[in-house]
């Protein structure tokens, strides 16, 4: 259930990163952090170790995992998504970093990564990017 309703608020939120200008006052972050790295665009390898990194832009409180979604691009330009896969431990957003280690056999393509409560409360735009797995 938990991951029905973190897919569905993905969803939501992934059209709000494709559909948003940059630097629009109309989008402001109601999180307690916004996501600097990896952006939109981002290629990593699979089988290869990264840093997610944040700015801190209020206090968080509860639990946060790392995600990343399987999406593919449809010819009429939407998006559809396969199974989120969870990191097995959270993150400290108080850090202001992860390592995100991808496994070998993760297929190439495109993907939703995101930092996100495990109830999938407070989400917003700047939790995401879509990132490209070579």
């Amino acid at each position: 259930m938990k991951t029905s309703f973190a897919f569905a608020l993905l969803a939501m939120v992934l059209g709000l990163v494709c559909a948003a200008p940059t630097g629009n006052p109309e989008f402001e972050n109601i999180n307690c952090f916004s996501l600097t790295y990896p952006v939109n665009g981002t290629v990593w390898n699979s089988s290869g170790t990264y840093e997610a990194l944040w700015d801190l832009t209020g206090t968080c409180s509860g639990t946060y995992y790392a995600f990343i979604i399987p999406a593919t691009e449809e010819s009429n330009g939407d998006y559809t998504f396969g199974t989120p896969y969870q990191a097995s431990d959270s993150i400290d957003l108080n850090a202001g970093m992860a390592s995100i280690t991808l496994d070998s056999s993760e297929p190439a393509g495109k993907y939703v990564f995101g930092i996100i409560k495990d109830t999938g409360d407070d989400m917003d735009y700047t939790d995401v990017a879509l990132v490209d797995i070579v």
